[in-house]
C-alpha cells in the first residue's frame, strides 16, 4: 500500500497506546525491518490480537529474505512487542500475538484471552 485509502471502512481499524508510538520510532531507527514487519503485523491483526502467518507469506509482504523476517521477529520478541506460538514442526508458521499495551483490535477487556478467528491445534512436542 503507497497511499493511504480514501474512505474509511467501518471495522478496519486498530488503536494504540501514545507511549506505543514513541517506542515505535525508536524501534524504527533500531531495526527498521523489524519495525516494518511489526506495522504489517497490526495492520491485519484480528479481534484477538493474534495473526498466524508462515514467513514464506511475511518475506513476499516485506520484499526480503525468511532470514531477514526471523531477524526481525527476534528482536520484536525480545523486546516484548510480540510472543510468537509455533505451528508446525518446523517453525516456519506461527501465530503472532501483538503486546496489547502496543496496540488492540475491539473492546479492550477480551485481550486476555489467546482466541483465534480458526481452530488451531499446538502440540506440546512442536514447541520449543
Amino acid at each position: 500500500m503507497s497511499a493511504l485509502p480514501e474512505k474509511r471502512t467501518a471495522g478496519q481499524w486498530v488503536q494504540t497506546e501514545r507511549a506505543a508510538h514513541e517506542a515505535w520510532a525508536s524501534l524504527i531507527e533500531k531495526a527498521p525491518k523489524a519495525a516494518q514487519l511489526m506495522h504489517i503485523l497490526t495492520a491485519r491483526v484480528g479481534e484477538h490480537n493474534a495473526v498466524v502467518v508462515s514467513q514464506k507469506t511475511l518475506s513476499a509482504l516485506m520484499k526480503c529474505s525468511r532470514r531477514t523476517v526471523q531477524r526481525a521477529v527476534d528482536v520484536l520478541v525480545e523486546d516484548r512487542w510480540i510472543e510468537v506460538r509455533q505451528i508446525g514442526d518446523r517453525g516456519t508458521v506461527n501465530a503472532y500475538v501483538i503486546n496489547d499495551r502496543v496496540a488492540w483490535h475491539g473492546p479492550r477487556e477480551s485481550l486476555r484471552y489467546s482466541l483465534f478467528s480458526a481452530t488451531v491445534i499446538l502440540a506440546e512436542d512442536e514447541q520449543p
